[in-house]
């Protein structure tokens, strides 16, 4: 009986560790077909849009090499694979990456953009991207990129924007992790803001390609941007204050010069780097002053020279008609008589002009010649 008891307990140990061992194999076999069912390559197969029929939770998406134009519909379903951690559009016909595309991928580590014809990426695109490691935008057409691209990016390490037509980035100090950039065959215009950020970069141990070379300024066309990141100093800005006059002068002379200087003070906002107090403008200002100073000065010498002379003739000047020593005859008491009389006054001067033409009547016939004295003829009489 004892022996019955033995032998069944051991048959049944051996059927338990059979059900564990097929539980085992099950669920391995399960494991790795779901592990193949999360990685979902559809590369060159003509696509125009994104197929809408996979799983939500599927990892890996590869859609390169396809006919993709990331309509509104692309985009509402490419936001549904919120588990994401690798997608790659390599080769499609993308033209401009919208704010806030991927901003359900917080899990998405590599996003592949490169051979497309990408003009525009606009603020925000990689928004949630804050597990990303590797971006990739090369040979697109950018001509810029805006100041807050990385921005919550934090955990980047590989950047690759060669191919694309940039003049200038914005890449801060938050990208800690970075470690590759290739800035290859753009545009770049170096200026000392964006030299200085390459050699932030080269101090912090990013590889940066040594062959890229700067477009513009004129004097740095050419040239390496990392030789020439050495070569561009931050000049520090003049300060804009006056300098002070001097609280304790050593004579009473210096006093009266202080206290002139701090009348002629020139306000801070008038006041540029570089430029001193006494401008070109003060000066034609005085030159003015003087000549009109000295104009007027001379014309009060003049008027005060010439002043006795232009009273007399403006004033003490008449006019006086020469007058003629004529006989009292008619024309003479009819042209000078005067009009002021009253009317009794001109009656009497007709009479008496009456009278004198009568008394000419009975003259004897010879004028009388005044010039001529009586004596001179008495001695002529026969």
């Amino acid at each position: 009986m004892y022996s019955l008891n033995m032998l069944s307990l051991h048959k049944g140990k051996n059927m338990a560790f059979q059900e564990l061992l097929l539980v085992w194999l099950l669920s391995t076999t399960l494991s790795s077909g779901m592990e193949d069912k999360l990685t979902v390559d559809l590369n060159n197969h003509q696509l125009k849009s994104i197929p809408s029929y996979y799983a939500e939770n599927i990892t890996n998406l590869i859609l390169s090499n396809n006919l993709i134009e990331m309509n509104k519909t692309d985009i509402a379903i490419l936001q549904r694979f919120s588990n994401l951690t690798e997608l790659n559009l390599n080769g499609n016909l993308l033209t401009a990456l919208p704010g806030k595309l991927f901003e359900t991928m917080s899990k998405l580590k590599v996003l592949l953009l490169s051979n497309n014809t990408i003009r525009r990426v606009e603020p925000k695109a990689f928004s949630g991207l804050v597990n990303l490691t590797e971006l990739d935008l090369s040979k697109n057409l950018l001509e810029s990129l805006p100041e807050d691209l990385l921005a919550g990016v934090e955990k980047l390490t590989s950047l690759r924007l060669q191919g694309n037509k940039l003049r200038t980035l914005n890449i801060t100090k938050d990208q800690k992790l970075l470690k590759k950039v290739n800035l290859e065959d753009n545009l770049w215009n170096c200026t000392c803001s964006f030299l200085n950020m390459i050699k932030w970069m080269i101090d912090s141990d990013v590889n940066i390609s040594s062959s890229v070379n700067c477009t513009s300024p004129k004097e740095l066309a050419g040239k390496r941007i990392v030789e020439s990141s050495t070569s561009c100093l931050v000049k520090p800005t003049p300060s804009t204050e006056p300098p002070l006059p001097n609280t304790k002068p050593s004579s009473a002379l210096d006093t009266a010069n202080t206290t002139a200087v701090k009348k002629t003070k020139v306000p801070e906002k008038n006041v540029e780097p570089g430029s001193s107090i006494s401008s070109a403008g003060n000066t034609w200002k005085f030159l003015l002053g003087v000549v009109v100073v000295a104009l007027t000065t001379s014309m009060v010498i003049v008027c005060a020279v010439k002043s006795p002379s232009l009273y007399k003739l403006l004033f003490n000047y008449r006019h006086q008609r020469l007058r003629e020593e004529e006989d009292s005859s008619v024309f003479t008491t009819g042209r000078y008589s005067n009009f002021s009389l009253d009317t009794e006054q001109t009656e009497t001067a007709a009479n008496d002009l009456d009278n004198g033409l009568a008394e000419e009547d009975e003259d004897d016939g010879y004028i009388e010649d005044r010039y001529i004295e009586a004596g001179d003829y008495e001695g002529t009489e026969p």
